[in-house]
């Protein structure tokens, strides 16, 4: 359901948020799949902290009723919990400041000291176009699982929030992953087709670079 995608895409822009905070190690959901068996109980918090060696596990579900969604995220620590929860229309175009007002949250719920730079830079808008964002949020959710419709899909989405805002560097950054992943998804390309697709990947992950200097997925996968 795109409510539902869109959500869980939202955590994770907020986790993203969250890594320009010098004083927080944020672990990725890569980290969490590479290091956890299907063995282990993933559901079970105490296991998954103790596994990845974190203090706090950010957690975040989605529920419909009827015309309203209502979104949850829960940062669970071993002796405390903190929440943030809300039910708004899918109408109620304020995802943006949603994204804003989680990172504050956080940051001084943990009480964390930052730089004026952290924050602003932490809780700052990646665009002001609440369309372009949806947009890309949907192209987040479709990059997992990883198969070439969802690859196609995300790519689209990426490309339509760009013709939305132009300057969108986050949206340009994850559409040079998403094609990055599909490199990935085809091992027996080869030649011109390989040379073509890299370059691609190369001039879009630069692109985000020169419009905003702090997406740091786009110098992940540049290999910086």
């Amino acid at each position: 359901e795109s409510s539902a995608v869109i959500f869980r895409s939202l955590l994770q822009d907020v986790k993203g948020g969250l890594t320009h905070f010098s004083r927080l190690r944020i672990v990725s959901d890569n980290a969490l799949r590479a290091l956890l068996s299907d063995d282990d109980a993933v559901s079970d918090d105490a296991v998954v902290m103790g596994k990845l060696d974190i203090d706090y596990l950010l957690r975040g579900t989605t529920e419909r009723m009827g015309d309203q969604v209502y979104f949850k995220a829960t940062l669970v620590g071993e002796n405390s919990t903190i929440q943030f929860e809300e039910r708004w229309s899918e109408n109620d175009k304020s995802l943006l400041d949603r994204r804003g007002m989680l990172v504050d949250k956080i940051v001084k719920d943990l009480k964390i000291a930052y730089t004026s730079e952290e924050y602003q830079i932490g809780t700052g808008l990646p665009t002001d176009n609440v369309q372009a964002y949806e947009q890309y949020l949907v192209g987040r959710g479709f990059l997992r699982p990883r198969n070439m419709v969802n690859n196609r899909l995300a790519r689209l989405a990426f490309q339509t929030a760009i013709s939305m805002d132009e300057g969108f560097a986050h949206a340009s950054a994850w559409l040079g992953q998403a094609y990055r992943l599909e490199l990935s998804l085809k091992p027996h390309i080869s030649g011109t087709s390989r040379d073509s697709l890299m370059q691609v990947i190369r001039t879009t992950l630069e692109n985000a670079i020169s419009m905003d200097s702090t997406v740091a997925v786009a110098y992940l996968n540049l290999g910086y």
